[in-house]
């Protein structure tokens, strides 16, 4: 496992929240819901650059594999890589909903845009976004990302 600051803090003996606590919260409330989101992007900014990763960003993209695929998605968004981008639209179909999320952070973050997208909506309107992502990469990534800035 590489050694950075994500990984170390957990195999920390000691483990202490690295979140705040909200008066009245119960051990295990930001786990429930939509907070085990805010979980995965936490642990995906606590572990983005932790040294390389095996093999070529576009080559990770494609990946079947859907803990690479979220690393890869994170990385991606972290290069703020713009060719990355047509990889991220695929990614938004995935079936696992931690790589859908990722996915459409570092498409936020690359783009500035999430064309209504969720991550959680249902498979129909995740559809009709992803769509409208696919027309709106569409018409070129020059006049695209001019537009969305």
């Amino acid at each position: 496992m590489p050694s950075c600051a994500g990984f170390d803090y957990l195999r920390s003996p000691q483990k202490k929240p690295i979140y705040p606590r909200v008066r009245g919260q119960r051990d295990g409330d930001l786990m429930r819901g939509r907070g085990n989101i805010l979980a995965a992007v936490m642990l995906a900014a606590i572990t983005a650059g932790c040294g390389q990763r095996p093999g070529g960003l576009y080559q990770r993209l494609q990946s079947h594999q859907e803990s690479e695929l979220a690393q890869a998605a994170v990385d991606a968004g972290a290069a703020n890589d713009r060719q990355a981008v047509p990889y991220l639209i695929e990614a938004l179909e995935h079936e696992a909903a931690d790589v859908r999320l990722f996915a459409i952070t570092s498409l936020r973050r690359i783009t500035g845009q999430d064309l209504g997208y969720r991550p959680w909506a249902s498979p129909e309107e995740r559809q009709a976004a992803i769509q409208r992502w696919r027309q709106w990469w569409g018409v070129g990534p020059a006049t695209a990302l001019s537009a969305g800035e």
